[in-house]
């Protein structure tokens, strides 16, 4: 019969100071910031989180959740508001593909604080084209006096007349045409179809929409869609033109609409077939005003800084999202700018294993064959697992590791038996989202055999009789594991791997430990 092994101390030993690392690593350590400009970066890193992971619904929201917050905290000329529209322009443009909304937003982050730039972790070529047309159009605006408001709805006021002596008669009002009365003011956004409206709408009020359409574009009727508070369809109406030409179209949206926390809404100019030719959101990106209550205090117009410097006083030019200098880093500078998204990673685990013996009985002394029965064994002292991953997105990766067991054996009665065993494993890893701690877990294949250890008193008498029992050649199963990064570079793993071989049937169950370097 077989004689078994308890598990060596250095796999407990292993575990334990895995727990320990887990349970003492230092926690991370933020920049210190007012309560309400934390609560929005804290906002601005979970929507990076889903920006990356592609749900830009859920990033879409959670900036949104961001703005409100910001205005209710009074932020709205603070960079941290800045860099959440910028957030929020990115969202547009790669998740949402609507590139007018993109440098509406890009633009109104200009504005707040003309100095933002789009960090590296986030650049590509797309944003970085939209980002410099929203640059080039609000130093236009900003030249001009023109769009310094939040919302370009009013025009820029014109010069004061020069002072009128005391005893003089006032004179006369100017005469207007109906249509300079109603003619949109030049906002010199570049869009064909322009709704330069406010961000938010009084609860339990009319909301008015209104947009310009650029000259030649052959619109015959524009409608605004917008949806009921619970509904997922959207209603549309016809929105009236004002004035002869070049004017306003205005549509009104009905209070019973202004009960939930946003509106959604979007515009289309369409040719008299009833085709939209040009478009201001829509259906899948809707634009939004935020819902305010009628006893809160209206949001102040977001202005531009007298300075450049005056910007920098109130917050530093750096990114308000990075880690103070100092600071225990969990967020890679990663170009999806995810934490700990990293690209690949190298590692090396050591463990032992316990499983079911079978195979094909012992390898090497088969006189002693009889002595052996099927059953729980022990996989030796130890066994060292070299590993190479690369991740295919930041959440699934693939990964090539070495199953390398050390076999060991002493004096005379070990004649003969095997002293290693040596395995290649593909493994497709599925990982929770990108965080310093992670669970992973994922099939496993591969090419190689693994070894217990038999041992049974010498039948001639004098000692004792080892010998090994293999599995394999070809294994296949699972495994799964946690690994936490204690650096940015350097994490530790704890990992589990059950293996089937074949054709020498027998199972292992090992249990890893180690480390990993981490590349981004």
């Amino acid at each position: 019969m077989t004689q078994h092994r308890i598990l060596p101390a250095v796999v407990l030993f292993l575990s334990v100071v895995g727990i320990g690392a887990l349970v003492f690593a230092p926690a991370p350590v933020w920049a210190r910031d007012p309560p309400a400009v934390a609560k929005l970066i804290q906002i601005n890193r979970r929507a990076l989180d889903d920006y990356d992971k592609k749900d830009w619904r859920s990033a879409k929201s959670h900036l949104w959740d961001a703005i409100a917050e910001g205005k209710r905290a009074g932020l709205e000329n603070h960079p941290i508001m800045a860099r959440t529209y910028l957030h929020l322009g990115a969202v547009y443009l790669v998740g949402l593909d609507d590139r007018e909304v993109a440098v509406q937003f890009f633009a109104r982050a200009l504005r707040i604080d003309p100095t933002i730039r789009v960090s590296a972790a986030m650049e590509t070529t797309e944003i970085a084209g939209a980002f410099l047309e929203a640059q080039t159009t609000t130093a236009r605006l900003h030249d001009t006096g023109v769009g310094a408001t939040a919302n370009n709805n009013e025009a820029p006021p014109a010069a004061a007349p020069p002072p009128r002596p005391a005893n003089a008669a006032p004179p006369p009002p100017p005469e207007k045409t109906a249509d300079e009365e109603e003619a949109p003011p030049v906002s010199g956004s570049g869009l064909a179809l322009d709704c330069p409206n406010a961000d938010e709408v009084v609860r339990d009020q009319v909301a008015t929409v209104r947009c310009s359409v650029a000259a030649g574009l052959k619109v015959s009727t524009v409608m605004l869609f917008y949806r009921l508070p619970g509904e997922g369809s959207f209603t549309g109406i016809e929105m009236k033109k004002t004035g002869q030409k070049n004017g306003w179209y205005i549509g009104q949206i009905a209070k019973e609409v202004t009960g939930g926390k946003s509106l959604q809404f979007y515009v289309e100019g369409r040719d008299q077939n009833g085709k939209a030719i040009v478009a201001n959101g829509g259906r899948g990106s809707p634009n939004l005003m935020l819902v305010r209550d009628p006893t809160a205090a209206a949001a102040p117009a977001v202005e531009l800084p007298p300075t450049a410097s005056s910007a920098v006083a109130t917050e530093p030019e750096e990114n308000p999202l990075d880690v103070a200098p100092g600071a225990v880093v969990h967020r890679a500078a990663s170009k999806n700018g995810s934490p700990l998204a990293r690209k690949w990673w190298i590692g090396l685990g050591i463990g032992s294993g316990f499983g079911y013996a079978h195979g094909d009985g012992l390898e090497s002394r088969k006189d002693l064959q009889p002595l052996f029965g099927s059953g729980a064994g022990w996989a030796g002292l130890g066994q060292a697992s070299p590993e190479v991953g690369l991740h295919i997105s930041p959440t699934m990766a693939v990964a090539l590791q070495g199953r390398n067991q050390w076999i060991p054996h002493s004096g005379s009665d070990a004649k003969g038996a095997a002293t290693s065993a040596n395995a290649a494993l593909l493994r497709l890893l599925f990982f929770s989202q990108p965080r310093a701690l992670r669970f992973y877990g994922g099939p496993v294949a591969g090419y190689g055999t693994f070894r217990f250890l038999f041992s049974a008193p010498e039948p001639t008498g004098g000692g004792t009789a080892r010998d090994t029992i293999k599995g394999g050649l070809f294994v296949a199963g699972g495994g799964a594991g946690l690994s936490y990064a204690l650096t940015q570079t350097l994490s530790f793993m704890v990992e589990t791997n059950a293996l089937f071989g074949y054709s020498a049937f027998s199972v292992v169950c090992d249990l890893n430990a180690g480390l990993q370097i981490n590349f981004y």
